[in-house]
């Protein structure tokens, strides 16, 4: 959760950063889809998907830090308990199934830095999106 208002806190105080147009059609979509925002912010924060690609974004265009914070922290909390959930009733049977990698070896570092990549690349295209709408 930390990490995620650091995000937060970049992203607002990093927006300037970001230009004027990018920045205004993103709160634009977010005045026109108020209810989703919750909803995906929840969405990202309970699943292992990162959700810095929305929280930046969020800073930047000025969305009220506790509408950010309260469905991170729920969303945060719910998949901490079902990993640790996990972790108890069967981390060495999934260890098994994956056939035990070793996370030190190439084809984990791998995946670590294609994850990281892709994140870049997500974070790029969110913000170059024209979130307007509008085609013109």
């Amino acid at each position: 959760m930390l990490g995620e208002m650091t995000g937060y806190a970049v992203g607002y105080g990093g927006g300037f950063l970001i230009e004027a147009k990018p920045r205004n059609s993103f709160r634009d979509f977010i005045q026109q889809y108020p209810r989703l925002t919750p909803l995906v912010l929840w969405f990202l924060a309970a699943t292992p998907i990162p959700d810095d690609v929305l929280v930046v974004p969020l800073g930047a265009a000025k969305y009220p830090w506790w509408k950010v914070a309260i469905p991170q922290l729920v969303g945060k909390s719910m998949f901490l308990v079902a990993i640790a959930w996990t972790g108890r009733l069967g981390l060495s049977w999934i260890g098994d199934l994956l056939g035990g990698l070793d996370p030190t070896s190439v084809f984990t570092k791998s995946v670590e830095v294609a994850g990281f990549l892709l994140v870049i690349l997500a974070i790029y295209a969110l913000v170059r999106v024209d979130w307007s709408g509008d085609s013109g």
